[in-house]
């Protein structure tokens, strides 16, 4: 006869049932974060195991779940620094949580949680600490979920991701399924997926490669804008516009400018003008509005400009007329 699957209320009443439990009788012990307390050992635990030996193995032969939550920007040395310099004077105080795999493009072991763990410990070159379970899918998306809900470097941009990719694994039938695994208001829920859907558009994707720390509800706004086609015309060319100098903005102010685009093309500003710009070494370009809203660009020479001389010339000149 099959084995009955519990469903995702019962799993998650127990998984909170323990970890309420334990966290009582170890409260003392801060050290202890809150999913290894929903592990449990025994038949106590989410998942009914005999106790877990931790185990040591190569950082390099482990890989992240295809539905952890952690965004490739957070692996970096400047990022992950308060925690390689953890590990490097206490050592790793807490295990990842790891399922085996069978040697697949040469991992042995995929991470539930503790991707930066394994980055910190491949950065000192030593080996990472290890607790590995059976569990299925939703079991992992629980624990990845009770783990990460107490950690505050994990974003709410990240948490919008990492919904959206559970969203769409189909390891919840309904998104009201989802909803209740991460404690949810459907409404709430439905928020963070809409910002999500920002990076489906690959213009998107590209103009925001590092999308953490972006605010949620301003992701929003401009998600909304994008829905009205000739909104969206203008977000569209203002991006192309400053495609060359991307890098002059950080990603909240590049939000900001194609949230504001919006409002400054329906507003003309026809006051005279008259300024100049350096563009390169030897060029000045003298940039002149006239009473009617005219403009016109003046060089005094073209020698020495290049394409990118172009591209930096006109993200001025935009700043300049607003």
């Amino acid at each position: 006869m099959a084995k009955k699957k519990p469903n995702l209320m019962s799993v998650m009443a127990q998984a909170k049932s323990n970890t309420d439990s334990q966290a009582q009788r170890k409260q003392t012990n801060s050290k202890v974060p809150v999913a290894e307390l929903a592990l449990g050992s025994g038949s106590t635990g989410l998942v009914k195991t005999s106790r877990v030996a931790i185990i040591e193995v190569a950082a390099n032969e482990c890989r992240g779940w295809s539905l952890h939550n952690r965004n490739a920007h957070w692996y970096n040395a400047e990022r992950c620094a308060d925690l390689i310099q953890s590990i490097k004077s206490e050592g790793q105080l807490e295990p990842a949580l790891a399922r085996k795999l069978n040697d697949e493009d040469g991992y042995k072991y995929e991470l539930i949680y503790g991707m930066r763990r394994r980055f910190a410990c491949d950065q000192l070159n030593i080996p990472l600490k290890l607790k590995i379970i059976e569990c299925d899918d939703m079991q992992a998306a629980i624990f990845m979920h009770i783990e990460n809900e107490h950690r505050a470097d994990i974003t709410p941009m990240e948490k919008a991701l990492s919904y959206k990719k559970l969203n769409q694994s189909g390891i919840f039938s309904t998104m009201e399924n989802l909803a209740k695994l991460l404690n949810l208001p459907k409404g709430t829920l439905s928020k963070y997926l809409k910002a999500s859907s920002l990076f489906d558009e690959p213009i998107m994707a590209e103009a925001f490669p590092d999308p953490t720390e972006l605010p949620v509800s301003k992701v929003n706004k401009l998600v909304d804008l994008l829905t009205n086609p000739s909104e969206r015309k203008v977000i569209h060319k203002r991006l192309q516009n400053v495609k060359g100098g991307l890098s002059q903005f950080t990603p909240i102010e590049l939000l900001n400018d194609l949230i504001e685009c919006v409002k400054r093309s329906t507003q003309v500003d026809s006051s005279p003008l008259k300024e100049a710009i350096n563009v390169g070494e030897r060029t000045t370009c003298t940039v002149t509005r006239n009473a009617k809203g005219k403009v016109t660009l003046a060089f005094d020479t073209f020698e020495e400009l290049t394409e990118d001389s172009f591209k930096e010339l006109f993200v001025k000149v935009e700043k300049m007329l607003g």
